[in-house]
């Protein structure tokens, strides 16, 4: 049962991310004054409206995908508003996107660790680093739907941006349902990213680069694991402590076993009385 701390504190992460879909959908309705609605900053107020319902839910799966949403707002906003800082200038709209966006998901944090959610998500190890890594990669499928929707505005819609949403989104629910197929796309996703980094220029090459990050990530615990089993095994032999002295015997003695015939006549038993021994040789 939930205390009423969680039950405040989950209803201020959803009012929280509330705020941030009513200023994305000032900032759409407010570039209407130039003569051109951002519709796509209407359909991502949208979605964000939606995450804001599906923030703190009991089950892992739509609570993954609203802080998906909350981080794919909340980095590029922190983002514009450092180099718009290091240039003078401040906004107060994307001040308030970047700051109730991160606000709902630190205020969502602990319903990831729910009893619900981790009988939904339960690997044996990297629980919490593979929860980040689809964090990401939903983030990144959320910006990357965004650019495609960017595109769509203008008439040029390229496949590239299409495939790279269905592959942030997928991979994550992949690792999300502890499927391997999940991991092993992420982290093809992330060689794609890191090779059109190689190819491209500026800050095309830098966010390639950082669209690699989330695969990179579910690679990790592989490589950790492959690691760790090339790694030299301890001597399996069986030791035991005498006393206080610190005296070790390996016990390695031949397991001995007797094989009798079916049909054969019982021996006689060794430890029987002398008298019975003397009748059988008579």
């Amino acid at each position: 049962m939930q205390s009423r701390a969680d039950t405040i504190r989950k209803g201020a992460a959803k009012a929280s991310l509330g705020l941030t879909s009513g200023a994305l959908a000032y900032a759409a309705i407010a570039s209407s004054a130039h003569g051109v609605i951002a519709w796509e900053l209407l359909v991502a107020a949208g979605v964000v409206g939606v995450a804001a319902v599906a923030t703190g839910a009991r089950r892992l799966l739509p609570n993954m995908f609203a802080r998906g949403a909350a981080w794919a707002v909340a980095v590029p906003a922190a983002l514009t508003m450092a180099f718009m800082g290091a240039d003078g200038h401040v906004n107060a709209l994307l001040s308030a996107i970047a700051g109730t966006s991160a606000l709902s998901l630190a205020l969502s944090r602990r319903s990831l660790s729910t009893p619900e959610a981790r009988s939904d998500f339960a690997p044996v190890v990297s629980r919490n680093w593979l929860l980040a890594s689809a964090s990401a990669s939903l983030a990144c499928g959320a910006i990357a739907g965004f650019l495609t929707l960017e595109q769509l505005r203008w008439g040029h819609l390229g496949v590239g941006p299409v495939l790279f949403t269905l592959a942030f989104v997928a991979s994550a629910v992949g690792v999300l349902r502890m499927r391997g197929w999940g991991l092993l796309l992420g982290g093809a996703t992330a060689i794609a990213s890191l090779t059109l980094a190689a190819i491209a220029n500026g800050s095309a090459s830098l966010l390639f680069a950082l669209t690699a990050v989330p695969g990179l990530m579910m690679l990790a615990p592989i490589v950790r694991a492959k690691l760790g089993a090339s790694a030299p095994a301890h001597d399996a032999s069986v030791s035991t402590r005498v006393a206080d002295d610190v005296v070790r015997a390996t016990v390695d003695a031949p397991a001995r076993v007797r094989v009798a015939r079916l049909d054969a006549e019982p021996e006689a038993d060794e430890t029987s009385a002398p008298s019975a021994r003397a009748s059988m040789v008579a």
